[in-house]
């Protein structure tokens, strides 16, 4: 390693990690490579310039020092720049040198997913797709773009591809109740259009995931009941009705 304060290094050295499967490594160094960044970050004049100006200033006035970050070689500054934009509420800004940085480094998870972040909040999804799941890609280990992803997918009506990426993203973080909620809302749209072309058998298997995230839910235990019922699974359909009938009187307590 030349450079072990080069946040490039640790960045790359987590992509290895990733490419090998050894996710905790990686993890690691993509960490270490964020906390360099941001150390970087804060040393240059520039950058602290730039974002005193967007934070006392405003926009128009900031405009001049900002643009002293716009280096069409360097990602790491583009990227500053466009980060910049983004935490003082400039998105539009903040897309021009995300885009020239993803450009210049397409195999950074960092600023893909900053980039689809900076869609989403623009609301324009279906660009905010592309570098989501290119992100999802190189870190898939990395909460906050399979998060981001799903809900990007959901808002797009993609449910299927957008339930795989919600679940992924609380297993990697069960406490997210964001992220539980938006989950769960796509597993019981799922389990109605399974429904209602009588594909049961994976209507169950959603309405069971939907169960798993509001265990004191008595609907879902009846829409259960119906399910395990119309596949002739009597006995666990009785089981279900008792346990909607249990959490609705516990609910009217």
């Amino acid at each position: 390693m030349t450079n072990a304060r080069d946040c490039r290094v640790h960045d790359h050295l987590a992509r290895v990690y990733e490419k090998q499967g050894r996710h905790a490594k990686a993890e690691d160094e993509y960490n270490l490579s964020s906390q360099l960044r941001a150390s970087v970050d804060a040393a240059s004049s520039v950058a602290v310039a730039c974002g005193r100006d967007l934070e006392t200033r405003g926009l128009i006035e900031a405009r001049g020092t900002c643009r002293r970050l716009l280096d069409s070689r360097d990602p790491d500054r583009l990227a500053t720049l466009g980060l910049l934009y983004g935490q003082h509420g400039f998105f539009d800004e903040a897309v021009e040198p995300l885009e020239q940085a993803a450009r210049l480094d397409p195999d950074s998870s960092e600023i893909q997913h900053d980039l689809g972040l900076t869609y989403f909040r623009l609301r324009r999804y279906k660009e905010a797709r592309a570098p989501l799941e290119k992100a999802v890609e190189l870190r898939p280990d990395f909460f906050g773009s399979s998060a981001l992803l799903g809900a990007t997918l959901f808002t797009l009506g993609e449910y299927e591809p957008s339930y795989v990426a919600l679940r992924h993203a609380h297993q990697l973080d069960p406490r997210d109740q964001d992220t539980a909620s938006l989950l769960f809302n796509d597993a019981m749209l799922l389990a109605q259009s399974e429904f209602r072309q009588k594909n049961y058998e994976p209507c169950l298997a959603h309405l069971k995931a939907a169960a798993e995230l509001r265990s004191d839910d008595p609907e879902i235990h009846l829409r259960l009941a119906d399910v395990y019922g119309l596949l002739g699974r009597q006995v666990e359909a009785e089981r279900a009705r008792a346990d909607a009938a249990r959490l609705g009187k516990a609910r009217s307590k």
